[in-house]
């Protein structure tokens, strides 16, 4: 059983690792619209004519949800 202490610091670790994907992956491509951001642990990537994604934590699951466009 994972303790609610120990899903909060893997779920933020997972969120933080993937902000700074994302973040690089901005300066390596050419894509209008691209925009990442992180707020209360909900991180929102957007893609331009490709969508949105939200990617955000789920404690009383402790999962991590990935919403997407498609």
């Amino acid at each position: 059983e994972l303790s609610p202490n120990a899903y909060h610091n893997l779920a933020e670790e997972t969120m933080q690792r993937l902000i700074e994907y994302f973040d690089n992956l901005g300066d390596r491509i050419e894509l209008d619209g691209y925009d990442v951001e992180y707020s209360s642990g909900v991180l929102t990537l957007k893609l331009g004519s490709s969508g949105t994604y939200v990617i955000n934590k789920q404690p009383p699951n402790k999962q991590i949800w990935l919403s997407s466009p498609i």
